[in-house]
C-alpha cells in the first residue's frame, strides 16, 4: 500500500510541474503575439522604416559589388601589364645571350654579370 500510495504522489507532482510550464509558455506566446501584433498594426511609419532599412541595404551591396569588380579589373589590368613586362625583359634576356653566348657579361662593356 505505502508503494502505491508514493507513485501517485510522484505521478501528480510530475504532472503538475509539467503543466505549469506549459502554462507559462502559453502565456508568454500570447503576450509576444499581441505585442507583435500591436507593433505592426501600430503605424505604417514603422513598415516604411524596415522597407527603406531594407532598400538602403541592398544599394549598399550593390556598391559594394561594383567596386569589387572594379578592383578585379584593375588586378586583371595589372597582371596583363606585368605579364607583358616580364615577357619583354624575357626576350631581352634572350637577345643578350645570343649576341654574346652563355656567358654574357664578362667581355660584354655596359653590362655586369648577374649574380649567380
Amino acid at each position: 500500500m505505502r508503494r502505491r500510495r508514493d507513485l501517485s504522489i510522484r505521478g501528480a507532482s510530475t504532472r503538475s510541474q509539467q503543466e505549469e510550464p506549459l502554462e507559462r509558455s502559453a502565456h508568454h506566446t500570447e503576450k509576444v503575439g499581441a505585442s507583435f501584433k500591436t507593433y505592426w498594426s501600430g503605424t505604417p511609419g514603422d513598415v516604411q522604416y524596415l522597407l527603406d532599412n531594407e532598400k538602403l541595404a541592398r544599394v549598399k551591396v550593390e556598391r559594394k559589388n561594383v567596386q569589387l569588380e572594379e578592383h578585379v579589373e584593375r588586378l586583371r589590368e595589372d597582371k596583363a601589364r606585368l605579364t607583358e613586362q616580364l615577357l619583354l625583359r624575357k626576350q631581352q634576356q634572350q637577345r643578350h645571350v645570343h649576341a654574346h653566348g652563355d656567358d654574357y657579361g664578362s667581355d660584354c662593356i655596359g653590362h655586369e654579370k648577374e649574380p649567380s
